[in-house]
């Protein structure tokens, strides 16, 4: 994981693409510079679980945060849906350990659990 995410050791488009998408998914280092520029109260942190799971109920919420009157959709279906197959467990333990100090981060920093880990 540190020898894909360190640019001086990129050195084919596809460890760039793997390297692009890892340094996106460390929300802390991105949520934090713009929580820099505009107030907290200024952003609403939506879970997409939440979102997949009950989107009627995270649609109002966000509607609520942005003073907007509530409207409901007939449906909500869920579109580009990514179908991927299943990683093996030493994957996910990798992945989660090395996330797991930039999603702590994040947690303490919005005072909030994401219960990420599997």
């Amino acid at each position: 994981m540190e020898s894909i995410t360190r640019k001086s050791n990129i050195n084919s488009l596809n460890n760039f693409s793997i390297s692009k998408y890892i340094k996106r998914s460390q929300y802390i280092e991105h949520l934090s510079q713009w929580m820099e520029i505009f107030p907290r109260n200024q952003f609403l942190i939506v879970k997409s679980e939440d979102l997949f799971a009950t989107p009627e109920t995270t649609v109002n919420e966000v509607f609520e945060f942005l003073g907007v009157e509530s409207y409901q959709l007939p449906q909500y279906p869920q579109v580009n849906q990514g179908k991927y197959p299943p990683i093996s467990e030493s994957i996910r333990q990798t992945m989660n350990d090395y996330f797991r100090p930039f999603n702590q981060q994040l947690e303490e920093y919005l005072d909030r659990k994401f219960n990420w880990y599997c």
